[in-house]
């Protein structure tokens, strides 16, 4: 058998596990969608082995296909290694670059830097997904994530952007109805806004000189949507956790009015992401230089 037609075997049943559907494979491939179906059956007949169970509804990896799909997907991606690298050392700045990034911060800052970018490196395609769910970069083949806060995955390597800083807020006419808080420990008294994938969770670690306390606080809201819970702050429904990027115009204008001002959260940072233990395309190397550059740079103090 050609290689080619292996290789081409091999693409679409990544490409449809990769999508889970043979249109959406197939839209991506730039093929028909029977076209992706009777490669990936050839695929199945030639190695004589059931790689998916599929359904009206729904495709599904057998045992022996999800071992089979991390084989080629590694595959896949030294191949497109190996290119990238040649690229890279004849200097073309070039290629599709995935670039995953949180909802409120990507449409606020990342996403309206990116223009000027692209027109710097016309040759770049850029695919960009926009979600506040912790993105497997490995697994989803994502070139590079900005993430907020802490880091976790001592697998991935990153880059500090900016720093990440957050107050604790909320409008004067909602303190001025139940009171401002003097201690950490009034907190719980308070209707609190709360994004819930943040890492503080429902009880809070704050700082002041050396000294940490921790409250448990009482959520009226959780919300999976930073921007959510900063609406919903400005609405005088409570106290959040507010980020600078979000909020900074707010506290310098009035709307909102930083709380215990002297106490602090952990500092975090706004980071780019991307996979280790292999080349750094230099598309992602430039992206990250660009974004360094570029992004705005908040009024950390918060009117402090």
């Amino acid at each position: 058998m050609k290689t080619e037609d292996r290789f081409a075997e091999i693409s679409a049943f990544v490409a449809t596990v990769r999508h889970q559907s043979f249109a959406l494979a197939a839209q991506a491939m730039t093929l028909s969608s029977s076209a992706v179906s009777r490669r990936v059956s050839a695929l199945e007949a030639r190695l004589g082995v059931r790689l998916l169970t599929r359904t009206t509804r729904s495709l599904r990896l057998t045992e022996a296909g999800e071992h089979y799909y991390a084989d080629c997907r590694r595959l896949l991606a030294e191949m497109d290694a190996a290119d990238q690298s040649l690229r890279d050392a004849a200097g073309a700045v070039s290629g599709r670059l995935k670039l995953a990034l949180p909802v409120s911060y990507g449409h606020l800052h990342v996403l309206p830097t990116l223009p000027g970018f692209m027109r710097q490196y016309p040759e770049v395609e850029i695919d960009v997904s926009l979600s506040d769910r912790y993105v497997n970069i490995v697994e989803e083949n994502v070139d590079l994530a900005v993430r907020i806060g802490k880091l976790v995955d001592s697998s991935l390597v990153a880059k500090r952007l900016r720093p990440d800083v957050r107050r604790i807020c909320a409008t004067p006419a909602y303190l001025a109805e139940h009171g401002t808080p003097a201690t950490p420990a009034e907190l719980g008294r308070h209707r609190v806004l709360q994004f819930s994938l943040t890492p503080f969770g429902d009880v809070w670690q704050l700082t002041r000189r050396g000294k940490t306390e921790s409250v448990k606080v009482k959520p009226r809201l959780w919300a999976d949507s930073a921007q959510m819970t900063h609406a919903a702050a400005l609405a005088g429904q409570g106290i959040a956790i507010v980020p600078a990027f979000l909020a900074a115009a707010d506290i310098a204008e009035g709307r909102l009015q930083v709380v215990l001002p002297e106490w602090k959260f952990a500092p975090t940072g706004i980071w780019a992401v991307y996979p280790g233990g292999r080349h750094l395309p230099l598309k992602v190397r430039k992206l990250i230089a660009y974004l360094e550059q570029h992004l705005p740079v908040c009024p950390y103090d918060l009117g402090e």
